[in-house]
């Protein structure tokens, strides 16, 4: 574990924090159990939230085929009318 120091703050909603001159955090809206901030940030900053997995996520692959039963196509493995569209 890193060396880092820790600053807690209280802010009033309307209220921000800026770090490092480059990212502002603003209190959006306060209620009974939930904080609700906007982060403005650098485009390239990756954020995460604490209880989000370190790891990135694979992409999820776009499908290679729709299915759509109103254009008819040929029938489908269970009887059903397909039509295969590919895309670019």
């Amino acid at each position: 574990m890193s060396e880092n120091s820790s600053l807690i703050l209280t802010r009033k909603t309307g209220e921000k924090i800026v770090i490092d001159e480059t990212i502002e955090i603003t209190v959006i809206e306060q209620g009974p159990g939930r904080t609700i901030l906007k982060f403005d940030l650098p485009r390239e900053m990756r954020v995460r939230r604490g209880e989000a997995p370190a790891e990135p996520r694979k992409p999820k692959a776009p499908p290679l085929a729709v299915f759509m039963p109103n254009r008819g196509g040929g029938m489908g493995r269970h009887g059903l009318p397909i039509d295969v569209s590919w895309s670019a």
